[in-house]
């Protein structure tokens, strides 16, 4: 599920959260962030590009209780002109299946009179089973080379598909193809 949230003069973004499954962890969710360039103050950096930075805070409740949370300082893309560039932030937690209430809490760090734009929603974490099931669809702007040789998908986290974008990618996994197939069948 994809939910911008907007306020005038305050950070502007999209929140996603796609559930995956790892054998070794349990459930898996992640909560991409998708953060509109233009919604927030560029200032100089100790390189003399221009420069946005936010403070994330994620937290996953449950009723009164804090059950994880992540505070993160993001910097955008540095630049010289006036083109703000949209940026990403994505945080990974390893929830035991059950019900949550999901707070994410954006802060224009260069910006400090302007309020935090935040945004509150419930988060389900489905149980697994032994059923044949997929995990979520995750769509993929492109996947980049880690300097250890492994790859990463970066989400493409909107509801707008301009005339530039002539593919998408997208992730999913399937469950269980063994227990309903057999090993014989992989």
């Amino acid at each position: 599920q994809t939910i911008p949230f907007m306020a005038s003069a305050q950070v502007a973004a999209y929140v996603e959260t796609r559930s995956f499954h790892d054998a070794a962890r349990g459930e898996l969710v992640d909560v991409n962030i998708a953060v509109v360039g233009s919604s927030v103050a560029h200032v100089p950096n100790a390189h003399g590009f221009q420069q946005a930075g936010i403070q994330a805070v994620t937290i996953v409740a449950k009723g009164d209780s804090v059950i994880d949370f992540r505070k993160t300082e993001v910097n955008g893309p540095e630049h010289l002109d006036s083109a703000f560039t949209d940026f990403l932030h994505q945080e990974h937690f390893a929830l035991k299946p059950g019900e949550y209430d999901l707070e994410v809490e954006l802060t224009d760090l260069n910006a400090p009179d302007v309020p935090a734009a935040r945004f509150k929603g419930p988060l389900v974490v489905a149980a697994p089973d032994r059923a044949l099931r997929f995990s979520d669809v995750l769509l993929t702007e492109r996947v980049e080379q880690r300097p250890d040789g492994s790859t990463s998908l970066v989400p493409y986290i909107s509801t707008y598909y301009p005339a530039g974008v002539h593919e998408l990618g997208f992730h999913a996994e399937l469950y269980n193809a063994d227990k309903t197939f057999g090993t014989d069948s992989l």
